[in-house]
C-alpha cells in the first residue's frame, strides 16, 4: 500500500526501517529499528511524518516518498485524529 500526503499514513503507525541508501547513512546504520508514526503537525502538513521513538520522543522526521521507499509498514492504525487534537499524548513503549 503506498501512502501520500493525499492519503497519509494514520499516527500510531507502526515502522520498520528497511534499507537504506547514500542519501539515508543514517537508517542504512539502522535498518531494523521501529517506529511509531506521530501526530502531524499543522503548521507541517500531512507529508511531513513524525516518527516517534521508544520512549515517545518525535525523534525525526520523512515524508511519503520516503516511506515508500525505505520503510517496511508493520501496521497501519486505525487512528482518524491526524493531529491529535482529541487524542492522549504517545506513551513510551518497546517497539524493537
Amino acid at each position: 500500500m503506498n501512502f501520500s500526503s493525499e492519503n497519509p499514513i494514520p499516527p500510531r503507525s507502526i515502522l520498520q526501517i528497511a534499507r537504506g541508501d547514500d542519501s539515508s547513512p543514517r537508517w542504512r546504520l539502522n535498518i531494523g529499528k521501529c517506529y511509531r508514526v506521530g501526530y502531524y503537525s499543522k503548521q507541517d502538513g500531512l507529508d511531513v511524518i513524525w516518527m516517534v521513538n521508544d520512549e515517545a520522543s518525535y525523534e525525526q522526521t520523512t515524508d511519503h516518498e520516503y516511506l515508500n521507499k525505505y520503510f517496511k509498514i508493520i501496521d497501519v492504525s486505525d487512528e482518524t485524529d491526524f493531529h491529535g487534537d482529541d487524542r492522549d499524548i504517545l506513551k513510551p513503549m518497546n517497539l524493537n
